[in-house]
């Protein structure tokens, strides 16, 4: 079955599946299909010689691979009872044409051979224009994948809170949904805005960016250079003013529907916050906010 959470390469598909193999064998039963239409109207058994018989059984067992690979359910079916009837239903009279040993169904199997063809390539195009592929460049199945930590792992151990909305950034980014990547984007930030306010001994709120970045503002301002040093107090002072940026550019216009992101601004947001993420990653990590 084709996997609906991993991305496959053109190389990968053409291993996985084999597109001739299914052609050929639809092609061998669209002559096959004619033959017991022709038989069925006329009322009678089908002969075919055992070389054929082999061959067709092949190519009926072929097409059950290929379209079970490709998760196709109701083909499947039909190249299954296809197989059966082929395979269990054929009986040996012992009639030869031309030295060769003719295998027979009964009128009612004929029949039943003609439908289930006709209905195997009618299935088969219903089922396979059913299913879409979506192309990614080699640097966006990066960000879709994510088979490595897309912020590192120093962020993920200190902002577990905000691993969903970074992976989600980054399927977002990588299937150009811009400005659902940028929303993504806030929200990740808003833990770290969390775990500021922890910092400087701020109770965490619900509210706006605004009235938290206020009382953080407030804080580190009553923080004393002589307690905390003036490397500390500069560090939380530059965080704040950092997310106020943040927030002034581009929080407020992608929370409340006033812009709309393109790639080059939505790419340049997702990594101006990774990096500031990073940042905060050095000195902070979360803890359990009730």
């Amino acid at each position: 079955m084709l996997a609906q959470l991993r991305t496959l390469s053109l190389w990968d598909l053409m291993h996985h599946f084999n597109a001739s193999e299914l052609f050929r064998a639809l092609g061998a039963f669209s002559v096959f299909e004619m033959a017991c239409d022709d038989q069925t109207k006329l009322g009678n058994c089908l002969g075919v010689p055992t070389d054929n018989h082999r061959e067709l059984l092949r190519h009926a067992e072929a097409a059950g691979r290929e379209l079970r690979a490709l998760d196709c359910t109701m083909s499947l079916e039909c190249a299954e009872i296809i197989a059966g009837i082929l395979r269990d239903e054929v009986q040996d009279n012992g009639r030869v044409f031309k030295g060769m040993i003719i295998k027979e169904w009964s009128a009612l199997n004929t029949s039943k051979l003609a439908t289930w063809t006709l209905q195997l390539r009618s299935r088969v195009g219903s089922e396979l224009r059913g299913k879409f592929l979506l192309s990614l460049s080699r640097a966006d199945q990066v960000f879709y994948e994510q088979q490595i930590s897309l912020f590192g792992e120093e962020v993920e151990a200190a902002f577990p809170s905000a691993i969903y909305d970074i992976e989600e950034a980054g399927k977002c980014r990588a299937v150009a949904r811009w400005t659902a990547c940028v929303m993504h984007m806030m929200r990740a930030l808003e833990v770290g805005l969390d775990v500021l306010e922890q910092a400087v001994g701020v109770d965490v709120i619900k509210g706006s960016w605004n009235g938290k970045l206020d009382q953080i503002d407030a804080a580190i301002k009553r923080r004393t250079k002589a307690e905390y040093g003036a490397a500390d107090e500069q560090w939380y002072a530059e965080a704040s003013t950092h997310f106020r940026v943040l927030k002034n550019a581009w929080r407020n216009h992608a929370q409340h529907g006033k812009d709309h992101y393109d790639q080059e601004r939505a790419t340049a947001i997702f990594d101006s916050v990774r990096s500031f993420m990073r940042h905060l990653a050095t000195r902070l990590a979360e803890q359990t906010i009730s």
